[in-house]
């Protein structure tokens, strides 16, 4: 009788162990599960998405070429330009370094428009993904293009080891920004729906910007000026010779990424998004109407027109900003 109670109260407990150990286990998964769906952890675990860590080395690198790019417009000997050109006829020439303040300018509203994109979307994964994709293709892959186009043309070409830097950093941070899937490819149909109005006072003016910034590629592309392509942005005292058409590459690169940027806008933003885009588009004019036109060193060919245009183009942007 003792043997069989004994028994029976050994199979009572290893049966309650068993229940214990399977409730133990459930919860163990239950807390697993909402650890994992939960988005406060999640954020703490990880405090940038990979959106936003690319965004930040983007803006961080933009602003490393645009520090070069000022303290080569204050030094009087040219020696950041010769550990790019190594070529003394062009760092010498007196019209050279207006050409950096070009290039320098249009560096400036490249990453001030960046920056607006940036700050639009970055809670927004899905569309910041594909922006990130677009800046991958520019000004990334076009940097290179230019730097690879640079070096097979006659006029001059980058120093190898400034080349192997360049391209180094345009395809790490490509390699890390590149689309993981096909849905965060730029300009593609988009399966989420974010009411993006085909025709608005916004997407024209976005056209306007487009527009006037693939004008002013076109124009100096197929100038044909008689001094070359280094010689086609500015009325410059002395004639600039081929190495100096690298700065004209880089401001190509420059302009095309704006132009894919305003094409972002009308393809991915809803009104309300286009609106803040468009402010930054006129505070960018303002800015490129009263203080780079002016304090030119030399003059563009062609400044009256451009004058014009841009106060136009930030009128245009600050009635749509406005606008219904």
């Amino acid at each position: 009788t003792m043997t069989a109670k004994n028994k029976r109260s050994k199979s009572k407990s290893s049966s309650t162990n068993a229940n214990e150990l399977k409730n133990d286990t459930a919860v163990k998964e239950t807390a697993k599960k909402n650890a994992t769906s939960s988005p406060s952890l999640n954020d703490a675990k990880r405090p940038f998405t990979k959106a936003q860590l690319c965004a930040i080395l983007f803006l961080m690198a933009g602003l490393s070429r645009l520090r070069e790019f000022s303290t080569a417009l204050s030094e009087e000997h040219g020696e950041k330009c010769m550990s790019y050109l190594h070529d003394e006829g062009t760092c010498g020439n007196g019209s050279f370094k207006s050409l950096i303040q070009v290039k320098y300018f249009s560096g400036i509203s490249l990453a001030s428009l960046v920056f607006a994109f940036v700050w639009q979307l970055w809670i927004s994964e899905h569309h910041f993904l594909k922006l990130i994709s677009c800046l991958s293709f520019s000004p990334l892959f076009t940097t290179v293009l230019a730097v690879v186009a640079l070096n097979s043309s006659e006029g001059g070409s980058l120093d190898s080891t400034k080349t192997l830097y360049i391209c180094m950093i345009a395809m790490s941070l490509f390699v890390m920004a590149a689309p993981s899937s096909a849905e965060n490819l730029p300009f593609l149909p988009d399966n989420r729906p974010v009411n993006v109005k085909a025709v608005s006072l916004q997407a024209v003016a976005l056209w306007s910007l487009l527009g006037a910034t693939a004008w002013e590629i076109v124009r100096v592309v197929l100038s044909k000026h008689d001094g070359g392509l280094q010689n086609a942005l500015l009325k410059t005292s002395n004639v600039l010779p081929g190495p100096a058409m690298a700065l004209v590459y880089f401001w190509v690169v420059d302009k095309f990424s704006m132009i894919l940027l305003y094409a972002f806008a009308i393809v991915h933003f809803p009104v309300f998004k286009q609106r803040a885009i468009l402010l930054a588009a006129c505070l960018i004019k303002l800015l490129e109407f009263y203080n780079f036109l002016p304090n030119m060193m030399e003059p563009w060919h062609d400044q009256e027109l451009l004058k014009k245009l841009t106060m136009g183009l930030a009128v245009a942007s600050g009635l749509a900003w406005l606008g219904p």
